[in-house]
């Protein structure tokens, strides 16, 4: 049986064998029965057809589904934080997350051709409503997306928050085991402390901690396979415009006294 269970009930079994030689060998198959269960299924003529035309296929699983959702956050990631036309200043103003997440389904959904669906706010039978979730009309298997405005929450906040909403909450169907975890950054904190310690983390060592907590925890969710967790900064292009325009300003002023 593939899958993250059968990697752990590997690795449990390898920590209690009476042989210690045994124990090495099981944890080599673990981590062998791991990796081969990491790489995608082959893809078929009309996936590599497709690809070659829009650089994207359309998902065929699950799996599929959820790195490509992956991949259109880091595309919208690296649109408003590089991008020479970054709608990120105007973005940074909006104060709720109601509207950051109908700009995120809406970059999502403009740039689908046709290979996913993208819902807001779907409610499901206990009331509880993910931000949004990635949906496939070949496979009944959404990916789940929880979006959280980084100024509005404490750093101990987004632990629980990843835990038990995204992981407890949205993950809870047989049907979806991987999930992502975005984190909007407006510039109005500086600072997060990490739970259980007196660490003031920055947004970018938030989004890693943030991370590192999923791969501690992923033991306790033998049925999720993973969580990506993705942090966009509005300020990181505003900032580099601001620099850009100091450095002209000092360049300016030096050959006006030469």
């Amino acid at each position: 049986m593939p899958g993250k269970e059968s990697y752990l009930a590997m690795m449990e079994l390898a920590q209690i064998h009476p042989a210690e030689g045994y124990r090495k060998w099981m944890k080599k198959n673990a981590k062998e029965r791991a990796e081969m269960d990491a790489d995608s299924s082959p893809w078929t003529v009309k996936q590599f057809s497709e690809f070659a035309k829009t650089l994207d296929c359309t998902p065929a699983n699950h799996r599929e589904l959820f790195d490509l959702g992956v991949q259109r956050l880091l595309d919208l990631k690296h649109n408003l934080e590089e991008s020479d036309s970054s709608d990120s200043s105007t973005l940074a103003l909006e104060e709720e997350e109601v509207g950051i997440r109908r700009v995120i389904a809406n970059w999502c959904r403009g740039r689908s051709m046709g290979k996913y669906l993208i819902t807001q706010e779907e409610e499901f039978a206990d009331a509880k409503r993910p931000d949004c979730r990635f949906h496939s009309s070949l496979f009944d298997a959404p990916v789940p997306v929880e979006l959280k405005l980084a100024d509005n929450w404490s750093g101990p906040d987004f632990f629980e928050r990843l835990e038990n909403q995204l992981c407890g909450d949205y993950l809870r169907d047989n049907q979806s085991n991987r999930g992502i975890f975005v984190l909007v950054y407006r510039g109005q904190k500086t600072s997060w402390q990490l739970p259980d310690s007196r660490i003031e983390a920055t947004f970018s060592e938030l989004v890693t901690a943030l991370q590192e907590h999923w791969e501690k925890l992923s033991a306790s969710y033998p049925k999720i396979e993973q969580i990506t967790v993705i942090g966009i900064d509005l300020t990181r292009r505003m900032n580099k415009v601001k620099t850009k325009r100091k450095k002209s300003k000092i360049t300016s002023d030096s050959s006006v006294e030469i």
